[in-house]
């Protein structure tokens, strides 16, 4: 977090875990929302970038779905190069990836609040266990159910 805060999307980041706080443009159409979201970056996208929000799964389709990411990483040194091969075509295609619908999200960077605390790789499943969501106008509950109904 005491990191300089993103500006701009890069291809620096695409492929890591992050954490940050982020306040919605949309909040007040949204039924409920992440304020402080885990998300692996996936790619650019206008005015931001494209990434997988794993607090929006139950735990146990959480860990499947890392299972999967985690057959997709760049390498097995869990090292500061190592990072996930992602795009939203892989997503799509593969069956083991099915669990991406409810996480994949659209990040404006106006609207990230503070810095990026980024995920090491020796962390990524610790991190993606926390019980750090943070969700507003909503309730993990109504999350988790709309999540089920998605997939």
């Amino acid at each position: 977090m005491k990191e300089e805060p993103l500006t701009k999307t890069s291809n620096e980041i695409v492929g890591h875990m992050y954490y940050f706080f982020y306040d919605p443009k949309t909040k007040a159409t949204l039924p409920y929302y992440d304020k402080f979201p885990l998300v692996i970056v996936v790619g650019p996208a206008k005015d931001g970038f494209y990434g997988l929000n794993l607090h929006y799964l139950p735990l146990v389709l959480r860990a499947k779905f890392l299972d999967a990411l985690l057959d997709i990483m760049s390498n097995n040194k869990y090292n500061d190069a190592t990072k996930f091969r992602l795009s939203y075509n892989l997503l799509q295609r593969s069956a083991k990836m099915k669990y991406f619908a409810p996480c994949f999200k659209h990040y404006l960077n106006d609207h990230v609040r503070g810095n990026f605390a980024k995920v090491s790789a020796p962390e990524y499943e610790i991190a993606t266990f926390l019980p750090t969501a943070d969700w507003a106008k909503g309730t993990q509950n109504q999350v988790y159910r709309d999540s089920r109904k998605m997939i």
